[in-house]
């Protein structure tokens, strides 16, 4: 809605140290805020606004980069999102993507951000269905445990399988 100039000029006016620009589902004007940021000798903070599922259930996340890593790492989140578009032609990541990156870097990625947009948005939500679903699991590896299959097998191997799930 305002142009990079603009941002800046009030920016400037207004004392800030930093600005973000997270554009939604674009990172298109990434390279003319950076050149603007710099003139003007202000941090620039750069990310996306990207819709997100996880466990069926689908919301809105904004990504920053902390670091040139971080901004890799965005690149890779915005990249893989544009190859899975939902029904009203907007590219979705996946928290199977997050997860390869997170797992990449230790399971701890201190390169990015992660904001919901929500207070009770879509990562608390699926978080919490998450460890419901682990609870379920507990519950079933506990009635499992020690029965036997209608092929007279043990339900050990199901078991197993369902702790490596």
């Amino acid at each position: 809605k305002h142009s990079i100039e603009k941002i800046i000029s009030k920016v400037q006016t207004d004392g800030c140290l930093a600005v973000i620009l997270a554009e939604k589902n674009s990172m298109l004007h990434i390279a003319e805020f950076v050149e603007y940021c710099e003139i003007a000798n202000i941090k620039p903070v750069i990310g996306v606004e990207l819709n997100i599922e996880i466990c069926k259930i689908k919301g809105t996340v904004i990504l920053l980069a902390k670091d040139w890593t971080g901004y890799q790492e965005i690149c890779r989140l915005f990249s893989d999102a544009h190859n899975s578009i939902d029904s009203e032609e907007n590219p979705v990541i996946s928290i199977e993507s997050i997860n390869q990156i997170l797992s990449e870097r230790n399971s701890q990625s201190r390169h990015m951000i992660i904001i919901d947009k929500k207070k009770d948005g879509i990562i608390e939500n699926g978080l919490l269905r998450n460890k419901m679903i682990k609870k379920e699991l507990r519950g079933l590896r506990k009635e499992l445990k020690g029965l036997p299959s209608p092929d007279g097998e043990s339900w050990k191997n199901a078991v197993g399988e369902a702790n490596r799930l």
